[in-house]
């Protein structure tokens, strides 16, 4: 029975010890986490592939910069490295879709909308940026 015993444990451990995935984060430059995602540790990449390359870069959102902010409906959003199939998406505080669209100019306006604080989260490749807006009167 005790060898038996010492076999199961010996057993479980080896498939512990080769488990092949873990949860992986990426921070943004101010160490914000931005995305988890699941990695494979021990897996063999394929001959002729670089990993590496097929991860998106998050420093494409370090530079981004909302400005004004408040305001009364108009926000801009500029970034030297935001590719033009960058999505921003807008919800109110409810959590109700108020825009989705491809960035484009940059600009957007909420002026339609009521006050209040509403979340603009830009995203591209899966790596995501959020920004709290404020809409006030004139």
């Amino acid at each position: 029975m005790k060898k038996l015993t010492v076999l199961v444990i010996l057993a479980f451990q080896c498939c512990i010890g080769y488990a092949q995935n873990e949860i992986c984060f990426i921070y943004d430059a101010a160490g914000n986490r931005i995305e988890r995602k699941l990695c494979c540790t021990n897996c063999i990449a394929q001959p002729g592939s670089d990993e590496r390359s097929a991860m998106p870069d998050p420093s494409i959102f370090d530079d981004l910069v909302l400005y004004p902010n408040p305001s009364s409906g108009i926000f801009i959003l500029r970034g030297d490295a935001l590719p033009p199939e960058t999505q921003i998406t807008i919800f109110n505080m409810d959590g109700k879709l108020i825009i989705k669209q491809l960035i484009g100019s940059g600009e957007f306006d909420i002026s339609s909308q009521p006050p209040n604080t509403y979340v603009l989260i830009v995203e591209h490749n899966g790596i995501k940026r959020r920004f709290v807006l404020e809409k006030i009167n004139k």
